[in-house]
């Protein structure tokens, strides 16, 4: 089990975030961050460390730019997941 965080952004702060870690100075209408694949299922009753579940990344969205490009929420979700379950090693997944 995990959990990704979503984010919803405007294009000021996209087009930083952009530029800081993919180092292109443009406004995207998704960036993803992989965090690492889950370890091991949390114990029954709770999740593991602090109380937080196991996150796999974020996925940033930028509204307005999807917008311009006629993009709707659920197109950028299911971009941003293909790309954070593209970066899982393989042998995670068997």
């Amino acid at each position: 089990m995990f959990s990704i965080n979503l984010i919803f952004v405007d294009a000021k702060t996209i087009r930083r975030l952009d530029e800081k870690y993919r180092k292109k100075d443009k406004v995207a209408t998704v960036l993803s961050f992989y965090y690492g694949a889950p370890t091991e299922a949390p114990p029954a009753g709770g999740t593991k460390g602090g109380g937080q579940a196991d996150c796999l990344g974020e996925i940033v969205i930028c509204l307005s730019e999807a917008k311009k490009q006629n993009l709707t929420i659920e197109d950028l979700v299911i971009h941003g997941l293909r790309n954070l379950l593209s970066q899982i090693p393989t042998a995670k997944l068997k």
